[in-house]
């Protein structure tokens, strides 16, 4: 469901995401989504921090030089927000200021 949610935010953009959308894309009922997260913002909120966690070792390296370390962990970042995390991250911020 996490991985249907970022590839819809991708595709459609944050705005026309749905939790009816994040469903039929996870071929799960909506119930199954609304048992788990209330809101899409919850859902997005989660894969953004899931996909960090599976790709946690690009985003903390230790090549043994301080310098190549910080190029690593800046290419692994602005690759993820570049991606299909991008378009969630953006339409979150803009969520959490209007709330």
């Amino acid at each position: 469901m996490l991985d249907a949610a970022l590839a819809l935010c991708d595709r459609d953009g944050y705005q026309n995401v749905t939790i009816k959308g994040i469903a039929d894309a996870a071929g799960v009922g909506r119930q199954t989504v609304y048992r788990w997260w209330p809101a899409k913002t919850d859902v997005l909120l989660e894969a953004v921090r899931d996909l960090a966690a599976r790709r946690s070792v690009d985003l903390a390296p230790d090549t043994g030089d301080a310098l190549k370390d910080v190029e690593v962990l800046l290419a692994a970042t602005y690759g993820l927000t570049r991606g299909s995390t991008g378009q969630a991250l953006v339409g979150l911020l803009a969520d959490a200021q209007s709330e």
